[in-house]
């Protein structure tokens, strides 16, 4: 999967995430995305989770435009 749509998707959830292509010289890792924890709390980690795990499980919102 291409993480730049899946993204899109996301954020309708309301979550967010940096594509991994973004930390690749070679424009590789289209596949790979990153999350970042170091700030938030516990509850705010799993609600976040809780929301990106909605936005994969629906096939219809990761290739809706």
């Amino acid at each position: 999967f291409d993480t730049r749509a899946v993204r899109k998707a996301a954020q309708r959830h309301h979550v967010d995430f940096h594509p991994g292509d973004l930390f690749s010289h070679t424009k590789r890792l289209k596949n790979c995305l990153r999350l970042s924890f170091a700030f938030y709390d516990d509850k705010i980690l799993a609600e976040g989770a809780r929301r990106l795990g909605k936005t994969f499980s629906d096939p219809v919102l990761l290739f809706d435009d």
